[in-house]
């Protein structure tokens, strides 16, 4: 089931990447009224969220290409 998951993400964050969503994740999630720790402090409840429902390899496989830009563009070291 494990591999499932990790074929489907797989799949899906291909697509998302060849369509465009992450620079289109990134802009609207860069234009919230948060600042850069409230965005951080979103990102990490995120993870909680999903960390009740996936994996982590599916969490992680999901959730970096849409987050290391977003991070990146805040400023913040991604190490």
């Amino acid at each position: 089931m494990v591999m499932w998951v990790l074929f489907g993400t797989t799949a899906f964050v291909a697509v998302y990447q060849s369509v465009g969503g992450t620079e289109f994740v990134k802009n609207i999630m860069l234009n919230l009224p948060l600042g850069k720790w409230g965005l951080l402090i979103l990102m990490q409840v995120i993870l909680i969220i999903m960390g009740c429902f996936i994996d982590p390899f599916g969490i992680i496989l999901l959730t970096t290409p849409i987050f290391i830009p977003v991070v990146k563009a805040l400023g913040f070291d991604t190490l």
